[in-house]
């Protein structure tokens, strides 16, 4: 691809492409040249599996196919569960005794590092919560709308029973009981929708009171909800023969210990370089007291649990 324009190879530079056709695709039936014409260019992020050219008749083409295999990384599901707790009818009182039961100290001491201390603390106190706090599992599908419900969701998949039972019949009672079950589905999803949109304008009149910046957070998530979401690209992970990596754990991994390493000196005894200070005033000495902490706390805003509450 020596004598493609330098536009074009400016574009390819640039964006990091490559061409994996190593074969010519083009041939000259009166001179006898052959050149790569059409080339395939990726990413080297882009997992190729496989590529060649697919021949063609002369009598047809003078040009060769080309064809790529790629690994794609993603799972067709669109659904996933999700553990919900019921905070409203959570036994604190019950939980807060268990926590003060529970030897923190050696189940911390317990980990051979601060990984296993940390997982052994928050297992133990998700076990817990579980205990004092009810909870129930739900499936969480992306492609449904905010206001759909399980019962909608069943009178769908009647009616969609219905709608096949008439294709196959093409009978009037069949058309009718479709007609009857479309006009139902039609209506349960004006009122879910209704009801859903006035309980979260209830729910967000209160909250507007009650804490502002809670309210114009959940504004803003309504407000960017209909835009697309950009994830990180799959990663190469050194530790994995350069293996991509497509989930966010192993992204959030991969980086971790990237940052991690290039945060580390070298030579740790280096003496840092002379930096000149952006103002005379400083502060000699910090003493924070008992009270200073209670009256940063007391005016915390403790309307609505986030989490587990001790």
């Amino acid at each position: 691809m020596s004598d493609i324009s330098s536009n074009i190879r400016d574009i390819i530079f640039i964006n990091g492409l490559i061409n994996i056709i190593d074969k010519p695709t083009h041939f000259d039936t009166r001179t006898g040249n052959t050149s790569l014409l059409d080339p395939i260019l990726v990413t080297d992020s882009i997992p190729v599996v496989d590529k060649d050219t697919i021949p063609i008749d002369r009598g047809i083409s003078d040009h060769d196919g080309t064809y790529v295999t790629i690994n794609c990384g993603f799972t067709s599901s669109r659904t996933y569960k999700r553990k919900i707790w019921d905070y409203k009818n959570g036994d604190f009182d019950l939980m807060n005794q268990t926590v003060l039961r529970t030897n923190w100290e050696h189940l911390i001491s317990d980990g051979s590092n601060i990984n296993v201390a940390c997982t052994n603390f928050t297992n133990s106190l998700l076990v817990i919560a579980s205990e004092c706090i009810p909870t129930r599992e739900v499936v969480v599908r992306c492609d449904d709308n905010i206001w759909y419900n399980s019962n909608l969701r069943r009178e769908m998949r009647k009616r969609d029973r219905f709608h096949k039972l008439f294709l196959r019949l093409k009978s009037s009672l069949a058309e009718l009981k479709f007609k009857q079950q479309r006009n139902k589905v039609n209506n349960m999803k004006k009122q879910a929708k209704k009801h859903f949109y006035a309980s979260l304008n209830e729910n967000l009149d209160e909250i507007k009171q009650a804490n502002p910046k809670q309210y114009w957070k959940i504004i803003n998530m309504h407000i960017k909800s209909d835009r697309p979401v950009h994830d990180v690209p799959p990663l190469k992970d050194p530790n994995q023969n350069y293996n991509l990596a497509y989930e966010s754990s192993e992204k959030s991994e991969i980086l971790n210990k990237y940052f991690r390493s290039i945060a580390n000196l070298e030579n740790p005894d280096k003496d840092l370089p002379v930096f000149n200070d952006r103002c005379a005033d400083f502060l000699s000495s910090i003493v924070v007291s008992e009270q200073d902490v209670y009256d940063i706390i007391s005016h915390l805003m403790l309307i609505k649990r986030w989490g587990l509450i001790l």
